[in-house]
């Protein structure tokens, strides 16, 4: 059971001491939490894409809708693989944006609610079709949207409108698109309490596989596609705030009751799950890595890259102690290509919401030269 929590900061979470979370953590507790996970991009079309193949957007070209690529016939997605393996694999509640490119190839059913994926649909959706096929071995993926901030018009959950006052009951107009929606009161305030309510509903599910089966007959995946830009006071689009993600995993047979704190990145949920259930993970073209805690080895970098045509080229490169903020001058084009001779790049440490920058021109350089190893593969053009 995979659960796709749009938009979950973790980042946000750990701030708030998982005040919000607590069915979550109580369930994942008796699995592996990965404190430090990072998504490979900042919404939800490119990272999904990530998630699904176990490629970067560079490595399989799928990052916008404007240079529609389909997925490649010999790349095999999470569900063509465990459709390989025998499982009867529904997408249960989805946006359907891997549909056209190819990404949730190999689900035998599908049912799309585009913005229409309250949890407590999908907790009773997944109950029902559990009790429905309990004899088959089953692969299910759930989209879950309560999470993610919006920029419509909707009014806001009466629990919150009681907190504002009535000409803050409406989002404004959606003059902006999510990912640059500005932390505000109202923002936080209706984000945490939509993560409440996914939660206590979780909950209900949590409590139905704990009672209905063993621990060794399931594999329980909770991660986030990327944060959010309202926890941020100094915007960035790939803060931590915005890019630190959830991950987590309970399965039988794993480790259990482990807080990892390796560097971890949305490409790596494909190997994780190759390893437990049986599928290779070796193929030449992923970018997944077999964590540590799973028997593999740790990340030293891991990478964070926005491509949209129109905006500038940003890539944010994390170490242990360290984030490399890059950006360009210029534009990216349509078909991900951007012009990389003119550029600035900005380290900061680590610590909290990584705000303080480092002087220290070994650490820039270091960052420099694996940006500059590695341009052909950013698809960074004129590099100097």
């Amino acid at each position: 059971l995979n659960l796709l929590t749009d938009g979950l900061s973790w980042g946000e979470q750990k701030k708030e001491g998982y005040a919000n979370i607590p069915n979550i953590m109580k369930f994942f507790s008796e699995g592996v939490i990965f404190d430090d996970a990072y998504s490979g991009s900042e919404y939800t079309y490119p990272s999904l894409a990530t998630i699904e193949t176990g490629m970067l957007p560079t490595s399989s070209q799928i990052f916008s809708t404007d240079a529609i690529t389909r997925l490649r016939a010999n790349h095999r997605t999470l569900s063509e693989q465990m459709k390989q393996l025998g499982y009867y694999c529904v997408n249960l509640m989805s946006d359907g944006e891997g549909i056209y490119n190819g990404v949730t190839r190999g689900y035998d059913r599908m049912i799309v609610n585009h913005y229409m994926q309250p949890t407590y649909k999908a907790v009773e959706r997944t109950i029902q079709h559990l009790e429905a096929f309990g004899e088959a071995d089953q692969f299910l993926f759930v989209h879950l949207a309560d999470s993610h901030p919006y920029n419509s018009d909707i009014r806001c959950l009466e629990s919150v409108q009681t907190q504002l006052p009535p000409e803050e009951f409406f989002n404004a107009p959606p003059e902006t698109t999510s990912v640059f929606l500005q932390a505000t009161h109202r923002n936080q305030l209706l984000n945490q309490q939509n993560i409440r309510n996914m939660d206590r509903q979780l909950g209900m599910l949590f409590d139905y596989l704990t009672t209905h089966y063993k621990e060794d007959e399931l594999l329980v995946c909770l991660y986030a596609d990327h944060g959010c830009s309202i926890y941020s006071e100094k915007p960035w689009l790939l803060s931590s705030m915005h890019s630190n993600s959830a991950l987590m995993v309970r399965a039988g047979g794993i480790t259990r009751g482990v807080r990892a704190d390796e560097r971890m990145r949305t490409a790596d949920i494909y190997a994780i799950i190759g390893h437990v259930c049986g599928f290779p993970i070796d193929a030449l073209q992923l970018d997944s890595n077999l964590p540590e805690v799973f028997g593999g080895k740790r990340r030293d970098i891991v990478v964070s890259q926005s491509i949209f045509a129109g905006q500038t080229r940003k890539i944010c490169l994390r170490t242990e102690q360290y984030a490399c903020r890059f950006e360009t001058e210029a534009f990216t084009q349509v078909d991900g290509t951007v012009d990389a001779s003119s550029y600035t790049i900005r380290v900061f440490r680590r610590e909290g919401e990584e705000d303080v920058e480092v002087a220290d021109n070994a650490v820039r350089q270091a960052f420099h030269s694996y940006l500059k190893h590695h341009a052909e593969k950013f698809m960074l053009e004129g590099w100097e």
